[in-house]
């Protein structure tokens, strides 16, 4: 299972990071369009931000255990925020299709 986990700020409502962990386990490994899909999506939204936006962030990736993490240093600017709120709108539409057997979101509030 992909478990997905946005932190926003309490304050702000911005999201201050995201991070994917796990592998949607929906077929093999090679074959698996649930794993590929998120995968795509997220990489192509953080490259997004990365080349379009002024927003800083950190990442860590780690394709062997299925972990991928963006932080973001500051509030998102419009354009990023935009950006996350297409990624989120994606993978809410991937799990809402497939089931959250293989992908769950969940959002906390952080300080």
């Amino acid at each position: 299972m992909i478990r997905v986990e946005v932190v926003k700020s309490s304050k702000t409502g911005s999201i201050k990071s995201i991070e994917l962990k796990g592998h949607a386990l929906f077929d093999e490994y090679g074959k698996d369009i649930v794993c590929a899909a998120v995968s795509i999506l997220s990489l192509n939204t953080f490259n997004s931000i990365e080349s379009f936006c002024e927003d800083r962030f950190e990442s860590y990736e780690s394709p062997e255990k299925g972990i991928l993490r963006i932080r973001f240093e500051k509030p998102l600017s419009d354009e990023a925020a935009l950006l996350m709120k297409s990624l989120l709108l994606g993978l809410n539409g991937i799990s809402d299709e497939y089931g959250n057997e293989f992908v769950t979101i969940k959002t906390r509030q952080e300080v």
